[in-house]
């Protein structure tokens, strides 16, 4: 039946239209399940002991140039003054309701892609801490043309799955910053 209707509605709406209609389809979205804007962000304070705002900063820069390799993830604003970076970048979405839109879009778009979650990631330095926001919450299907369809992920389910694949980010930026380091080579 999912897959008549699949059929039915693709040549109407466009692969964006349809894969927003099979995502509310498959996560039974309404009105009272719509995150609002504000909501939509995951940030975290670290306790780094013994580092400067200039150090974590630095370490803050080069975690990022290491862990966004991709050419679509950039480092897209810096102010050392002020200890702040941004930039975009995406992780690999594992939840049942990226899976299900990415079949639907593989069956539509006769495809062969992976769900990600592009985000915006901005790290903001102090002495002795770090504070790291995620926001900009998107689904992004990628496969061998690079990054296709995006959209926005705005429902509570959708937003619950995406804070699960978010959070091996965070740890791993938290490992990083607070890793004292040698300057010896």
């Amino acid at each position: 039946m999912k897959r008549w209707i699949a059929y039915c509605i693709a040549p109407l709406l466009g692969i964006a239209g349809a894969i927003g209609v099979i995502i509310m389809m498959s996560a039974c979205a309404t009105t009272a399940n719509i995150l609002p804007p504000e909501e939509r962000i995951i940030q975290e304070t670290i306790e780094v002991e013994g580092k400067s705002k200039d150090e974590i900063y630095r370490d803050a820069r080069i975690w990022m140039v290491r862990t966004f390799t991709e050419s679509k993830a950039v480092i897209e604003y810096e102010d050392k003054e002020a200890g702040t970076i941004a930039g975009k970048g995406y992780v690999k979405a594992t939840g049942k309701s990226f899976k299900i839109a990415a079949f639907a879009y593989n069956v539509l778009a006769e495809a062969r892609a992976t769900p990600y979650i592009r985000l915006t990631i901005t790290i903001e330095a102090k002495d002795n801490r770090a504070r790291i926001t995620v926001d900009q919450l998107r689904m992004a299907m990628k496969g061998w043309g690079g990054l296709g369809e995006e959209s926005s992920i705005e429902t509570v389910e959708l937003f619950e799955e995406a804070k699960i694949d978010i959070q091996p980010l965070i740890q791993d930026f938290r490992d990083y910053v607070t890793t004292v380091r040698e300057e010896e080579w």
